[in-house]
């Protein structure tokens, strides 16, 4: 994220246009300091893409050593105000809860992806609503190779009914 507010400060326009996919994968950002991050950058042609897991012990270590300061990477996409926070400000978030940990400590789900995606694939090219860059929330069903589409998510348990 530093390096992407660096670019628009330095007015790299030429950069900032070449920018296809920017993917923060449990990142261990202050959320002040990234909503802070995301004014100073404006919106992209493609949303910032954060995988996030609430569960995640390293960044519940990280929020207590910071004062009790909440982790970007570490946000509840159930949320209400997380949600429509997403969409407002063009960001994507996945919630890759779902997805096995091989040390126990959760911070380390987003290496799964890789064994997922070519699952992914089909659905990504049959549904446009998730081909497109789409600001909002996405659920990613490990057990199911799915992805859900923003907010279709109020009331739902991942990986259940």
């Amino acid at each position: 994220m530093e390096a992407v507010r660096q670019l628009r400060l330095q007015r790299n326009d030429a950069a900032m246009r070449n920018l296809n996919d920017v993917v923060l994968a449990a990142p261990d950002i202050d959320v002040d300091v990234f909503r802070q991050q995301l004014r100073v950058i404006g919106r992209l042609r493609r949303p910032i893409t954060l995988l996030v897991s609430k569960d995640d012990k390293a960044l519940a270590m990280s929020r207590l050593l910071s004062g009790d300061h909440g982790r970007v990477g570490a946000v509840d996409v159930g949320d209400p105000l997380i949600q429509e926070t997403a969409r407002s400000e063009g960001v994507r978030v996945v919630d890759i809860s779902q997805l096995a940990s091989e040390n126990g400590s959760y911070h380390d789900r987003y290496t799964a992806i890789a064994v997922l995606y070519p699952k992914l694939l089909p659905q990504l090219a049959r549904d446009s609503r998730l081909a497109t860059a789409k600001a909002g929330v996405f659920i990613l069903d490990a057990a199911a190779a799915t992805v859900t589409v923003p907010l279709r998510i109020t009331g739902r348990v991942l990986g259940g009914s």
